[in-house]
């Protein structure tokens, strides 16, 4: 049995960076109102992680059939990076609403760095490896997205790249993890 707790926007306790998202008025310096602004930021991500999943399901069609263990996992790895590609889309689509999200340019920067980084290691040159260390490698991969799904699934309609406060989520990995 799931238990729901529903707590009311205000009973979220936020950092004092944190400010009432405001998404019908323009910018106080004349810039992009922050319902325009939210419109721009779902188009840039559904975009980028349309490319993402389209990679992912070109790579998998190439693995598809074969049947050797590590092009196996290698395949599972892909499925994972496909699926969370494609929940996040989703997601961007149906989200919630930011009651509250952090002000400035600093926010901003770090959580895009911290979450798209890691993709420049796709662009590093590749070592050989032997077969156990490539299974390996390829098994922490696999197991490290499908995690990465399975703790998006949780976060459901809460979901954000930005530093912004949606809906409090106390279930799955969120229940022991404090975020």
């Amino acid at each position: 049995s799931v238990m729901t707790i529903q707590i009311p926007p205000r009973a979220i306790a936020l950092p004092p960076a944190m400010t009432q998202a405001d998404t019908s008025s323009e910018d106080a310096q004349g810039g992009v109102s922050g319902e325009m602004s939210e419109v721009i930021g779902r188009a840039l991500l559904i975009t980028l992680m349309a490319l993402v999943a389209a990679g992912s399901f070109g790579r998998m069609q190439t693995l598809f059939g074969q049947t050797d263990p590590v092009t196996v996992l290698d395949f599972l790895g892909e499925l994972g990076s496909f699926v969370f590609a494609a929940m996040i889309c989703l997601l961007a689509v149906l989200r919630l609403k930011p009651v509250r999200r952090a002000g400035g340019w600093a926010p901003v920067v770090s959580a895009l760095a911290g979450g798209f980084i890691l993709t420049l290691v796709n662009y590093l040159p590749t070592a050989p490896l032997s077969q156990s260390a490539m299974a390996v490698s390829v098994l922490l991969l696999a197991v490290g997205n499908l995690a990465t799904v399975f703790c998006l699934v949780h976060l459901g309609r809460s979901f954000s790249v930005l530093p912004q406060a949606r809906r409090l989520v106390c279930n799955g990995p969120y229940g022991v993890i404090r975020h």
